[in-house]
C-alpha cells in the first residue's frame, strides 16, 4: 500500500535541518512518533551521515554476553529511525514502524568467551535509502561499547508513515495514554506466565490482552505492541525450550543470527499469544535455529528466526547445587 505520494514532498526539499534552538533530541523527538519512555537514548549527536547516542540497557537474563539482543534492537531501530527522520522532507511527524530487520553478519565460529553485561553502550544509525514512492527506508545500525569496538549490527527496513495518514489508517485504535506518568515499563523483565508444549514439540504461550500502559512511548494515544518487547517474550521462550533438554537446566543463549518481518500491529487490549519451534541442530545441540511467530486478533503480527548459541550456565548450576545440599544438610 502506498502511504505517501509524490505530490507529500516538497520539490527540492533534502531533509530536516535541526531548528535553531532546539537540541538534537528535542527536535528528533517532534519528528518522530516514538516518544519517552521506549525512546530512552541519551547523548545524541550527529557524526557525518551518523546519528549516534548512549543506551543504558537491562542487563541479560536468559542471553550469555554483555548486552539483551531484544534491548540493542530497541535501541538501534530507534537510532536508526532518527537516522531516516534527517534525511526525510515529509513535514510534520512521521511513524517509521519496523518492517524488516536482520542481522547482517555471519556467525562466527564456536565458542564464545563469557563477557560481563554492559552497563551502557553507543548505538548509531546511518539512512541508507528513503523511497517516498514506495513509502519505505532503510537504515544500518551498530552498537558499539566504550572503546569504539562495533560488537553487533542490525539492518532495518521501516515503514514510512505520516502522522496524519497513521491516524486516519488506525482511529479505531485510539486509546488515551499517560507517558507523562513516568511510568517505565521496560525497565525490569518480566516473566512468560507459562507456556504449554504442543504436538511436535512445538511451545506455546498467552501473552493475554495487551496492557496499553505496557506499549507506553510506542505510540502516544494509539498503544501497540512494540518489536523489541515480541522480541523479548521470544527470546525467553527459546531459552525455556532450550532449558527442558536434560543438562540444560540453566542454560543461557546466544543470538548469533537473526531475522524478523513484522505483517500487522498488536494493538492495546488485543490478545496475543506466542509460538516457537526448533528448525534445526548441530555442533552436539551446541548451535540451533529457532522460528517464532507472535499472533494478534489478524493472524501472525510477527516472525522471528534466531540462530543461538547455547551455553551451560556452570556458575549458575554450582550455586543450585551448593544451596540444595545445604538445604539438605540442614533437613537432616
Amino acid at each position: 500500500i502506498q502511504i505517501l505520494s509524490p505530490n507529500t514532498v516538497a520539490s527540492g526539499a533534502r531533509g530536516s535541518l535541526v531548528p535553531e534552538g532546539l537540541s538534537l533530541r528535542e527536535h528528533l523527538l517532534s519528528r518522530i512518533c516514538v516518544q519517552p519512555p521506549y525512546f530512552a537514548l541519551t547523548e545524541l549527536e550527529r557524526d557525518g551521515e551518523w546519528v549516534q547516542a548512549r543506551a543504558y540497557p537491562l542487563a541479560p537474563v536468559d542471553e550469555h554476553g554483555p548486552f539483551s539482543h531484544a534491548e540493542a534492537a530497541r535501541h538501534l531501530a530507534i537510532v536508526g529511525s532518527c537516522a531516516v527522520s534527517l534525511r526525510s522532507p515529509v513535514p510534520g511527524k512521521v511513524y517509521y514502524p519496523v518492517m524488516r530487520a536482520y542481522y547482517p553478519d555471519p556467525p562466527r565460529d564456536l565458542p564464545s568467551a563469557p563477557a560481563a553485561a554492559l552497563d551502557s553502550f553507543r548505538v548509531r544509525g546511518r539512512c541508507l535509502e528513503l523511497d517516498v514512492r514506495r513509502s519505505k527506508a532503510t537504515a544500518t545500525t551498530e552498537l558499539l561499547d566504550d572503546q569504539g569496538e562495533v560488537l553487533h549490527r542490525l539492518v532495518v527496513d521501516y515503514h514510512v508513515i505520516p502522522e496524519r495518514q497513521f491516524t486516519q489508517l488506525f482511529q479505531a485504535h485510539a486509546v488515551a495514554t499517560h507517558e507523562a506518568s513516568g511510568e517505565d515499563p521496560y525497565d525490569a523483565w518480566h516473566a512468560l506466565a507459562g507456556y504449554e508444549e504442543r504436538a511436535g514439540g512445538s511451545l506455546v504461550a498467552s501473552l493475554g490482552p495487551v496492557d496499553p500502559r505496557h506499549c507506553s512511548g510506542h505510540f502516544l494515544g494509539y498503544p501497540a505492541l512494540p518489536v523489541s518487547v515480541m522480541m523479548r517474550r521470544a527470546i525467553q521462550l527459546v531459552a525455556a525450550g532450550v532449558r527442558r533438554a536434560p543438562g540444560l537446566h540453566h542454560a543461557r543463549i546466544e543470538l548469533v543470527s537473526g531475522s524478523a518481518e513484522t505483517q500487522a500491529f498488536v494493538f492495546a487490549h488485543e490478545t496475543a499469544s506466542l509460538s516457537a519451534h526448533r528448525l534445526a541442530m548441530s555442533h552436539a545441540g551446541r548451535r540451533q535455529t529457532w522460528h517464532c511467530e507472535l499472533h494478534g486478533e489478524r493472524g501472525c503480527a510477527a516472525s522471528f528466526e534466531f540462530g543461538i548459541d547455547v551455553h551451560q550456565n556452570v556458575h549458575q548450576a554450582l550455586a543450585t547445587t551448593t544451596a540444595f545440599n545445604r538445604s539438605a544438610r540442614l533437613a537432616g
